[in-house]
Order: structure tokens, then sequence, then C-alpha cells
């Protein structure tokens, strides 16, 4: 595919975040023949009643999306941060749906691509796998994570590499590696799939396998409630060929995603995919002297250590925050006007990641 890259860092009045409120056949059965032991009519035999099925107890809360879960083994790996595509080929993608955590940010053309986080979550299908860019050393450091991707280019690839990460690059591994496999119903290079288990292995046999436990995030009890400002409709025009609506759906209490008003369907579930946190992350962008292709489109990075302006979603409600993170290791926090961390509702978190030229450009409306 071969795209005109837009110059979409330059000044772009179109660009805006509007917000509108508004409400084998089973065996046969054996007979058995049973003698009576005497002459009296024995009494007719009750039918067995199924034992009750018990789900196990949550005993503990996933730190990083506040879900219960029932195995706590499962806080003691390193979370997976997955290079996954978002050209129109590439969907329905698999897997999103599950993530706890999805970053979505502007490549050099005008399209998104998603860094999607798994933690205690194990989807068995993942993709597209597609290559990483510079904004993945930041967002995998956040996390300690194991980065999962299908190469880059050589300058990417070498600062991934100089970086320290925990690599699981596709284009390091040997034809015979099957971690990664490609299907057969999709075109190349759409068709590169992996699951969380299979990633998995693979970092248990480089000495990835255990980690301490995440900080966690702040969550609202069940039953909390905050108020904000009315905000049903998050919509994002990321470029005019890739424009994001989050529309909240209150019997759900969480919003369903469009893509170019379309729904945005995972296909595992082949239902559409719906967040219960959404988070326009203001950044500031810079453009490298990396040559990302053949129109000689330049890589850009994105500063994610420091602090600036935020915008929280959940409940139907907009509240404003401010991000904060002081260093390459540490987890991102969105603080409200108090400095304090700004609880979440419990569930999964989309992540915009936007130009700080999308600053003052919300226009709240209401229906």
């Amino acid at each position: 595919m071969h795209r005109r890259a837009l110059p979409w860092l330059a000044a772009q009045p179109a660009l805006a975040i509007l917000l509108y409120s508004c409400g084998s056949k089973p065996p046969s059965p054996t007979s058995v023949a049973v003698q009576p032991l005497s002459t009296a009519t024995a009494p007719s035999a009750q039918p067995a009643q199924p034992s009750p099925v018990s789900n196990p107890a949550p005993v503990a809360t996933d730190p990083l999306c506040g879900r219960p879960i029932t195995d706590t083994s499962l806080l003691n790996r390193h979370p997976l941060a997955v290079k996954i595509d978002n050209i129109t080929e590439a969907r329905p993608q698999s897997g999103l749906a599950e993530a706890c955590t999805v970053y979505e940010h502007l490549t050099e053309w005008d399209i998104t691509r998603f860094t999607a986080i798994y933690y205690v979550e194990n989807p068995e299908t993942l993709g597209p796998i597609r290559s990483a860019r510079l904004v993945d050393i930041s967002l995998a450091a956040e996390y300690d994570g194991l980065l999962a991707h299908a190469g880059g280019s050589e300058p990417v690839r070498a600062r991934i590499k100089a970086s320290g990460l925990k690599d699981l690059d596709q284009f390091n591994l040997s034809p015979s590696d099957t971690t990664y496999y490609r299907i057969k119903s999709r075109p190349s290079p759409f068709n590169l799939y992996t699951s969380t288990a299979l990633l998995r292995s693979l970092a248990g046999r480089r000495g990835w396998g255990e980690a301490k436990p995440q900080p966690a995030r702040t969550f609202l009890t069940p039953n909390e409630r905050r108020v904000g400002s009315p905000a049903d409709v998050v919509k994002i025009p990321f470029s005019k060929e890739n424009t994001v609506e989050y529309r909240y759906d209150k019997d759900k209490g969480a919003y369903g995603r469009y893509v170019s008003g379309a729904p945005h369907n995972d296909a595992i579930t082949g239902q559409q995919i719906f967040a219960t946190n959404v988070i326009v992350q203001y950044v500031k962008i810079i453009e490298t002297d990396i040559v990302e292709d053949a129109n000689g489109s330049r890589s850009r990075d994105m500063q994610l250590v420091g602090e600036g302006k935020a915008q929280v979603f959940h409940d139907g409600q907009l509240y404003e925050a401010r991000w904060s993170r002081p260093s390459p290791d540490k987890l991102t926090q969105f603080l409200g006007e108090d400095g304090k961390p700004l609880p979440l509702r419990p569930g999964n978190i989309w992540i915009a990641l936007v130009p700080l030229d999308m600053q003052g450009q919300i226009l709240p409306t209401a229906q």
C-alpha cells in the first residue's frame, strides 16, 4: 500500500475533538439388570441432581484495569506490548477487545496503529502484527513490558536494541520458529498473527517469565459516582481517513468505538469494541531524521515523559486532567484538579495520543 503522507504536524484547523451529550452423538446408556434381594417392592429411584458449578471467587484486583481476578500468579509476569495494525485491510483485528489498555497513535501516514497491553488477559489470537515505531520504546518501558512486533525500520530496530527492552521481534526469530504465523485468509502483510501464550512461551525461553507486580492505577468503587461534564460522544479526527468516535452506551456503561462512522469490531467475538475508559493524552511530537520509506517519510517520536494536558472520559462524563510521568520506568498518572490521581472506572482503557495543537479545540454541544 502506498499512500501520500499527510503533513499533520503542521497547523490543522480542521482537527477537533467533539463531545456530544445524549442519552459424536452421545453413547447410548448401558442397561444393567439388578436381581432384587426380596419380594418387596423397591422404591423408585430418584434422578441424580447435578452438582452445582461454582466459579472461583475473586482473590485480587488487576492493578492496571481494576478488574477482579482469581489467580494471583498472573500478576507476577511482564505485561505484553503488542503492535497491531489499523489500516482498513487489517480490520477487523483480533484481540483488541480483550486488551487491558490500548494506545492509538498516528504513524507517518494518515493512519493510526495500536500498541495493546495485555497483563492478566490471555486472548488466543492477536493481530495483524506489524512493525514497531519509536513510541513503542517508551510505551513498553512504562510497563517493563515485552515488546511484540514484526520488525521496523533499521534505525528504529537499532534504538529498540540499544534501549535494553525485552524485545520479541519476529524478525529476530528463525524461520522454523512458530511464535508468529501467517493465515491464508488475508493477504500479506496483513496476515501475521500470534497469541499471548505463544509470546509468553518465547519470553520464558529467554528468561523473561517472571516479574514484579505492576503498580496500581486508581479506580472507583462499583457504586461510586463522580460529577463531570456530559460527554456522550467523543470524536477524534486523527485524519480524514481515520476519524474515531466513542459513543456512550448507558446499558453497557462503556463507549462503543466507531471508525469513519462504522462500528469497530473484533474478529474474535464479531462484536463491536467497547471501552470503559477513554483518555485523550496531548503529547509533543518530534520529527526525527529517520526515513521510514521510499517516499522519504520521516519517523516521528512522542514525548511521553514529563507532563501535559489530558481528558478522561467514563460514565458518559468528561474530567479535565493532567498526565504526569516523571521518568521512563514510571506508570503515567492522570491527575485531577486537586493534583491527586483521577480515579477510573474498573475496566479497559483506550488512550489516544494526540498532538499538542489539538488543545483548546474541544467543542461540547448539548443535544
